[in-house]
């Protein structure tokens, strides 16, 4: 697993740095809506995977690099 972003960090900086780590192909989605958002990955594919690191957006932004990273791996 990655090194998570210390909280301090702003969100602008954390995904900046988070996306340093995001393998070739794929894309982490920030979707907001009224009451809520969600972040998804989207892999080579376009396949969409709804992600949730339990601890903030932060935490679901780090969790989806860990995906792509393991998906790519087994690829």
């Amino acid at each position: 697993m990655l090194n998570k972003i210390p909280l301090f960090k702003t969100m602008d900086i954390a995904i900046q740095e988070a996306a340093e780590h995001l393998p070739e192909g794929f894309r982490v989605i920030i979707a907001v809506e009224k009451n809520g958002y969600g972040v998804y990955l989207e892999d080579e594919l376009t396949n969409e995977i709804a992600i949730d690191g339990g601890d903030g957006m932060r935490s679901d932004v780090w969790e989806a690099i860990d995906q792509a990273r393991i998906i790519k791996a087994g690829a």
